[in-house]
């Protein structure tokens, strides 16, 4: 059958495509609105939520800075880092991530850590507890460490002895470690001498002050009582 539409005649298998054609043109103008609407809603037009501060960049686009409690374009959600069901253990980082249109968390793991909440203990390194006398193991890699020593100890597993650790050299001196002897050496600074550089020197025993000056010792040296007519450190 035959159907006649202003002189134009059509199939009547055709009806169905004109009738899902005038719905698309009754459609497209309500989804145009729509889809500007949702383009221009921004912080100015929808403000922030839950205490969060609307910002204007640069490039004139407003975005709403929230608090740390809450996340969103308009930070209408709960941080889900802070009050979900889950948390990062082992040091891991939480970060909030957006799956299947809705919010959840990523753990960024250290290394040594793994699965969703780096809950997983990986095989490493320090699994064999190298470092010694205190010492943290810090992993390079799961196959690599370093050791931080506690005070007096040193070496790549803290297994020596740091005999300068105890500071034993006084007045300024300068301890330097004597290799294979486990002994120390104190450099002194002038005025001081000594195994710690204890011993203040008696400077005045050599009678440094010229023309009649009198000598008095001082902590790490010395001063001249010059006479009538003469001054200086020695004259």
């Amino acid at each position: 059958m035959w159907l006649l539409v202003k002189n134009h005649t059509f199939a009547k298998s055709d009806i169905f495509w004109i009738k899902y054609l005038t719905l698309w043109c009754l459609l497209i103008p309500s989804l145009l609105i729509q889809g500007i609407a949702e383009a221009g809603s921004s912080c100015l037009t929808e403000g922030c939520r839950n205490g969060g501060t609307c910002i204007t960049h640069k490039n004139g686009v407003s975005t709403c800075n929230c608090n740390s409690k809450y996340v969103g374009d308009f930070c209408e959600y709960q941080n889900p880092c802070l009050t979900g069901p889950g948390r990062c253990q082992n040091g891991g980082t939480c970060q909030v991530s957006y799956r299947n249109e809705s919010l959840g968390i990523t753990c960024i793991c250290p290394l040594g850590f793994a699965e969703s909440l780096c809950e997983i203990k990986l095989p490493n390194a320090c699994d064999s507890s190298p470092c010694q006398y205190g010492g943290t193991c810090n992993l390079k890699t799961l196959d690599d460490y370093t050791c931080a020593c506690v005070n007096g100890f040193t070496g790549k597993h803290c297994d020596t002895k740091n005999i300068c650790a105890t500071s034993p050299c006084h007045n300024g001196g300068t301890c330097t470690s004597i290799p294979g002897v486990r002994n120390y050496k104190c450099i002194c600074p002038a005025g001081f001498s000594g195994q710690t550089c204890s011993d203040d020197v008696e400077e005045c025993n050599n009678n440094p002050c010229k023309h009649g000056g009198t000598c008095v010792n001082t902590h790490g040296s010395y001063q001249c009582m010059c006479p009538a007519g003469y001054t200086g450190k020695r004259y």
